[in-house]
């Protein structure tokens, strides 16, 4: 039976899943258009294709994509700053939360050695020479594998969601270049240098 401690693992696992599944569904699903989508769009865009652009708004109104079509006569290196933030958030809690699990299920094992957490040793139990050991290193050994298989599934989470950070960041750019007038030499210098720096910084928090 699991002691207090692994239970208390166990529920820390089940909110690192939903914060992996809530990424999941922001960077690979709702913010994102897929290729042949961007492709579509950005054809769209430089032929004038007004309707086009609209049906995209209506389909998939809470994609990245569609919310720069809506703030296009606005500050779009404000938006994009906002939609990069939005694009990196909770990876930074994904982050800690793999050093955290890592750490507390190594001190919970070698506090579980020294203290006997969940081995009193009662009953038949202590009639067995050495029992009362084993199951406090088998408790240990346990909590350990716990704590390294939650902090293993994050960063490998956290790898897979920060290239899916960095498409989605490189698409915002694109389509929001798309979306930009023809400016004059001095304007097209002045607007692509901070979207290059955007594009140019990854999501790692």
């Amino acid at each position: 039976m699991p002691s207090g401690f692994q239970l208390g693992q166990l529920a820390f696992a089940l909110f690192v899943a939903v914060l992996i599944a809530e990424r999941v569904r922001v960077l690979y699903w709702r913010a994102p258009l897929s290729d042949a989508a961007q492709r579509w769009l950005l054809a769209a865009l430089r032929t004038g294709d007004g309707d086009a652009v609209a049906r995209l708004r209506t389909a998939r109104p809470e994609s990245h994509a569609a919310r720069i079509l809506a703030d296009a006569d606005g500050d779009v290196n404000e938006l994009l700053g906002d939609l990069f933030e939005e694009a990196r958030a909770r990876l930074l809690a994904l982050r800690v939360s793999a050093t955290l699990a890592s750490t507390t299920g190594l001190l919970g094992g070698i506090l579980q050695l020294a203290r006997g957490d969940g081995a009193e040793g009662a009953g038949l139990l202590a009639l067995k020479a050495g029992a009362v050991a084993q199951a406090r290193v088998s408790e240990a050994i346990t909590t350990m594998a716990i704590g390294v298989a939650i902090s293993a599934v994050c960063f490998q989470a956290l790898s897979s969601l920060r290239e899916a950070a960095k498409r989605l960041v490189a698409q915002d750019v694109t389509v929001a270049r798309a979306t930009l007038p023809s400016p004059d030499t001095q304007g097209s210098a002045r607007e692509s240098r901070p979207l290059s720096r955007i594009a140019g910084e990854g999501p790692a928090p």
